[in-house]
């Protein structure tokens, strides 16, 4: 049986942003969901699009995951946009 909820979207907030280079920015978002090293989470930006990110934070970390994106395209593009709180 599926687990119903894991498809259900969920709104964070971007607590911290790092430009790492030009085209790669790590954001830390507010979240508490558990992961295991490996998995990736399905990325929404409203309107836009949605893409897989994987997570760059260990799993050991609680309260928050951060995500490291490399700016390629339209969805990433638009997530390289977004601001500590938004």
């Amino acid at each position: 049986m599926i687990n119903q909820e894991l498809y259900i979207p969920a709104l964070v907030e971007i607590e911290s942003v790092t430009e790492e280079c030009d085209l790669i920015t790590t954001y830390k978002v507010a979240a508490d969901e558990e992961y295991k090293p490996g998995q990736f989470f399905q990325v929404s930006i409203l309107g836009v699009g949605e893409a897989p990110i994987s997570v760059s934070s260990s799993p050991t970390e609680k309260g928050a995951i951060e995500l490291t994106v490399r700016r390629t395209g339209k969805v990433t593009s638009a997530i390289h946009n977004l601001s500590k709180g938004d």
